[in-house]
């Protein structure tokens, strides 16, 4: 059996974790910022076929979404139940699409970050409309995930 003086097993401890580090460094770097997955991820998938790309949709949120209501109250909802009952309320009233037309992100740390937006809304009649909602996403398992929903008014 070969035997490495200490102070070389000391030295190539240093370099495993050394390379460990630089390697877990390395994949947190390669994954996506908070900014460019909600643009590049999620707000496209609202811009052409939202309703044919529900479950797209859903594996953005968090298994439970907090939302702050307007009148003061929060409440936490199944993604599922939170994404869905809007969405038959909107298409009752004729609406087709949303383009994410703004999207301001502030890092807080590494891990979670906020999001304000704006939406343009197209319905079937041709109109459209201005929307805007503020967004908590943090990073779960290494993957971005929108834990936390207010509705905002539009500048």
């Amino acid at each position: 059996m070969l035997r490495l003086p200490v102070h070389c097993a000391a030295g190539a401890l240093t370099l495993f974790i050394t390379s460990l580090a630089l390697s877990v460094h390395a994949l947190a770097e390669s994954s996506p910022s908070a900014d460019a997955w909600f643009k590049t991820s999620y707000g496209p998938l609202w811009a052409e076929t939202p309703y044919d790309d529900v479950e797209a949709i859903l594996d953005h949120y968090s298994p439970d979404i907090v939302t702050h209501s307007s009148d003061g109250t929060i409440s936490s909802t199944p993604r599922r139940a939170w994404l869905m009952t809007p969405m038959d309320a909107w298409k009752a009233e004729g609406w087709i699409r949303a383009e994410l037309t703004d999207a301001q992100t502030t890092v807080i740390n590494a891990t979670t970050a906020s999001i304000m937006t704006t939406w343009k809304d197209y319905y079937a009649d041709n109109n459209t409309e201005v929307s805007c909602g503020w967004y908590l996403v943090d990073k779960v398992d290494g993957q971005w995930q929108i834990t936390t929903y207010a509705d905002t008014p539009c500048p």
